[in-house]
């Protein structure tokens, strides 16, 4: 047959083309033009979708059979109806019932066992309320009596005439609030400093800081006990703030550490290249991020330096102590007082 004309050579594809000066000895041949139609290639039609994305007729399997005399599910390609899936059928004794049965049962197992343990912490709160109206003869009584006896305020007019209990809860707010601001001002800069300038030391030091709470606080006793008195601030309030934040100090500054340690540290060098100084980065950047860690900090130092009593009773005796020495004076050597030292305890 006759060649096709559009089958060129590849020396005739190069057309128009003229000698160039700069280059010796080479000389590009005069070339034929190229046809006209060469230029100008033809536009083939798009390949299209014959049915639209997730139609189910694009599909065979959901075309109805051509005896069954079924209707076809959609009646046009842009418009799909949805498929209903047929609705189970239950029996009585099936195993959807058994399943909802299961789900119910363990609900209302699970509903009992958390009411029981609630009680059950509850319990010693209820009792010691429950003691603090009792006389003396009755806080004894054994068996014990829960609600079947002579209810009385006599312990409450008691303890309220023996001792100024506003006094006690006051010492108790400014020592446990002081040694819990006094310790996240110390620790902040601490865990800052660990979290995002670590040295090759730092976790040795958190490992000693975290070693000091296994040392037991008699240990310590004898010479902490002559140090206030050398100083003079025995059974005083801001010598026992002191003592107890550097006795917390390391479980405020491994907590703060671990709550600054998911913060990541691009945030802190974006301020850092917008100009901000250490102390902006800190009180204006990084205390905001970690508010929530910080508040968790705060309550737990305050829950403990509330329920510190060994401290409390042997650096304290009339002007700085707080409530655990209050509650703790109601047993003398004469006997434990059990009414009015649950009245003390309630209030």
């Amino acid at each position: 047959g006759d060649p096709d004309p559009d089958d060129l050579p590849s020396v005739d594809l190069r057309r128009d083309i003229r000698d160039d000066p700069r280059l010796l000895r080479h000389t590009d041949a005069h070339l034929p033009d190229l046809p006209a139609r060469v230029g100008k290639p033809e536009r083939r039609p798009r390949l299209r979708r014959r049915y639209p994305r997730r139609d189910p007729c694009q599909y065979h399997r959901h075309l109805p059979d051509a005896h069954s005399g079924e209707e076809p599910r959609c009646l046009s390609s842009h418009r799909i109806t949805p498929r209903i899936a047929p609705r189970h059928r239950t029996t009585k004794g099936g195993a959807s019932d058994m399943a909802r049965a299961h789900t119910t049962q363990r609900k209302v197992v699970m509903t009992t066992a958390a009411w029981l343990i609630g009680l059950a912490i509850f319990f010693p709160i209820l009792w010691t309320i429950l003691t603090s109206f009792k006389t003396e003869a009755d806080a004894i009584a054994n068996p014990p009596v829960f609600l079947f006896f002579d209810w009385t305020l006599e312990n409450y007019e008691v303890v309220q005439e023996r001792s100024n209990y506003m006094r006690f809860l006051w010492n108790s707010i400014f020592i446990a609030g002081g040694s819990t601001i006094l310790g996240l001002l110390v620790a902040i800069p601490a865990a800052w400093s660990m979290a995002f300038v670590p040295s090759r030391r730092t976790k040795d030091i958190l490992l000693w800081m975290l070693s000091t709470k296994m040392l037991p606080a008699v240990g310590v006793l004898y010479p902490i006990y002559l140090l206030c008195i050398q100083l003079g601030v025995l059974d005083n309030r801001y010598a026992l703030v002191v003592i107890l934040m550097l006795i917390n100090l390391p479980i405020i500054v491994w907590m703060l550490y671990t709550y600054f340690r998911e913060i990541p540290n691009e945030i802190l060098e974006a301020s850092r290249m917008d100009g901000a100084s250490i102390k902006a980065e800190i009180f204006h950047v990084l205390l905001p991020i970690a508010l929530p860690g910080i508040a968790s900090t705060l309550l737990l130092n305050v829950i403990l330096a509330w329920n510190e009593a060994f401290w409390t009773l042997i650096l304290t005796a009339a002007n700085a102590a707080p409530l655990t020495a209050f509650i703790a004076s109601y047993s003398s050597p004469e006997g434990l007082f059990y009414a009015k030292l649950s009245a003390a305890s309630a209030m």
